[in-house]
């Protein structure tokens, strides 16, 4: 689906094209880090993107891909379907190369630690993995809370005959 002319021209008559490409590659990033987010938590997807851990690995993806894109020295293209393009490309290789590994190193107790910036991607999404079980454990203590409130005032003889 490419650009139509008319928005391609109103954007670079409004907009530095540098600037353009910067957003549209943190946009990039944002949304595969996105992307990753909602594939580790399956069972409620939406959820773990709503805590501000989680909002800061999306921001901090999308100022990787935005850098990467100030230094590409991506040249002024032609036509704005054109530069979208490299902008969007810039980004995945930023994502991508932010998950490389250079190769694994196997530690006395078993464990594979990756060498390169896999090492610093796989160290967050494991910081952020705690930080959201925890919160997401405490959202359903309290609401198992709210359920179990109204319980407390049955006897023992009520409460096994709601089991039946």
């Amino acid at each position: 689906m490419a650009a139509s002319p008319l928005a391609c021209t109103i954007a670079a008559q409004t907009i530095d094209p540098m600037l353009l490409g910067a957003g549209l590659a943190a946009l990039t990033g944002l949304a595969v880090a996105f992307t990753e987010l909602i594939c580790r938590y399956r069972d409620e997807p939406l959820q773990a993107v709503r805590y501000p851990a989680a909002i800061a690995y999306l921001v901090l993806n999308g100022v990787f891909a935005s850098i990467a894109y100030a230094f590409s020295g991506a040249p002024a293209m032609s036509s704005c379907t054109a530069e979208l393009g490299v902008a969007v490309g810039v980004g995945l290789l930023a994502m991508a190369g932010t998950r490389a590994k250079l190769f694994s190193v196997k530690t006395g107790d078993g464990t594979e630690v990756s060498v390169g910036p896999a090492l610093i991607a796989e160290r967050l999404l494991a910081m952020l993995d705690r930080y959201i079980d925890r919160k997401r454990s405490a959202d359903r203590m309290a609401l198992m809370v709210r359920v179990c409130k109204p319980l407390e005032s049955l006897t023992s003889d009520q409460a096994l005959r709601l089991l039946d």
